[in-house]
């Protein structure tokens, strides 16, 4: 256990606010959502059942379609423990490392019971760089990285809530579950979706600020049309609404234009929105589009790396592109990130932009070590 890779560095979380959780007198709020500060958190009945769970110091797999809010739902349950049980979550990371991840988790719970506090095991890959883009691929035998990590990972997690009184939450998508679930000793799953209307409509009046009777319309057709990324859909047709003083006809469009699909949305969403339809503009972001491959920059980073490409400090300073890209998104974003930056399911201007882009910076990324 724990002999190939490691697992641990940990991230231990000891208030609502290192999950991006934000509670007062008005509610609770989820920060730095879509560039956006903050926004109203919405409470979902998968929330509840996690809490609750997680109360009874069980093993909990929460489960559900990427960009659906399943980790979301599993931040603000958490944010509860910390906030009413005095509970410490212990983040557990994947990491390249030869120590004894186990060990390592017994010492801080250990620690943190010792010091009367409540400790909770926490491992989510989707919120994760490793998260592998076609996790389906383990049944034919070929194990991507972060799948053989996460392995290590949850074997580490399952001998430490064996030893008793650590409760434990793990987050997988449902493809990850699929291929996870006879490797996951005794847990109980609890199932999360944005599949409700009623749900869909108040997260995008948190998002947008649009009247009810529109946000009910673009809501159904979101949940009629997709099977997957309905919250994350819901959130950016929030922000194109209020974009369009709360037209209906240029959301409705941009669905159509998608054809059911998330990530096709989202990379419309990038285009016309991020990059406001403008070549110009695309091009002088479409280089932080290729980095995001290799590693999340801080916006300070992503500046100076366009900069010293000789884009114009003024524009760049500014800009939400740069703010919005190097975003830790959710799963769904990030993998369309991944897929815009290869090339993958493209057309049109997006895809000009960024075949331009490879060939004209490739050289760069060789120079910087990310490519051969």
């Amino acid at each position: 256990m724990g002999k190939h890779w490691t697992k641990v560095l940990l991230e231990v979380y000891h208030t609502p606010e290192d999950l991006g959780i934000m509670f007062s007198g008005n509610g609770a709020f989820i920060e730095k959502a879509l560039a956006k500060e903050k926004v109203p958190y919405v409470e979902t009945s998968a929330e509840e059942e996690i809490y609750r769970r997680l109360v009874g110091g069980q093993k909990v797999v929460v489960r559900g379609p990427k960009g659906d809010g399943v980790s979301v739902a599993t931040s603000a349950a958490l944010a509860r423990q910390i906030l009413l049980d005095r509970a410490v979550v212990v983040d557990v990371l994947l990491r390249n490392g030869f120590s004894d991840g186990a060990a390592e988790l017994r010492k801080i719970t250990n620690l943190i019971k010792e010091l009367g506090r409540k400790p909770i095991l926490y491992l989510d890959i989707s919120r994760l760089w490793q998260y592998p883009l076609d996790p389906w691929t383990a049944f034919s035998g070929y194990m991507p990285h972060g799948l053989d990590r996460l392995i290590d990972a949850l074997e580490d997690v399952e001998a430490v809530f064996e030893d008793g009184e650590v409760a434990t939450v793990v987050v997988l998508s449902n493809d990850l579950y699929e291929v996870m679930r006879r490797r996951l000793k005794k847990h109980v799953v609890v199932e999360a979706s944005s599949d409700s209307v009623d749900f869909l409509k108040k997260l995008m009046q948190a998002y947008g600020g649009c009247g009810e009777d529109v946000a009910a319309e673009v809501a159904e057709a979101v949940a009629k049309k997709y099977d997957c990324g309905r919250a994350v859909l819901a959130a950016l047709t929030a922000d194109l609404l209020s974009r369009h003083n709360c037209n209906r006809g240029a959301v409705a469009e941009a669905l159509e234009v998608a054809k059911h699909r998330a990530k096709k949305f989202i990379a419309e969403y990038i285009w016309y929105v991020l990059f406001n339809d403008d070549w110009l503009y695309a091009d002088m972001h479409a280089p932080l589009i290729l980095l995001r491959r290799f590693k999340r920059p801080s916006i300070e980073d992503a500046e100076e790396f366009l900069i010293n490409l000789g884009f114009p400090k003024t524009c760049i300073r500014r800009s939400l592109a740069v703010k919005w890209i190097v975003l830790q998104h959710c799963n769904l974003i990030d993998e369309t990130i991944k897929d815009i930056a290869e090339l993958r399911n493209l057309k049109g201007g997006l895809y000009n932009v960024m075949e331009r882009a490879r060939r004209k910076y490739n050289e760069h990324f060789k120079v910087m070590g990310y490519l051969e």
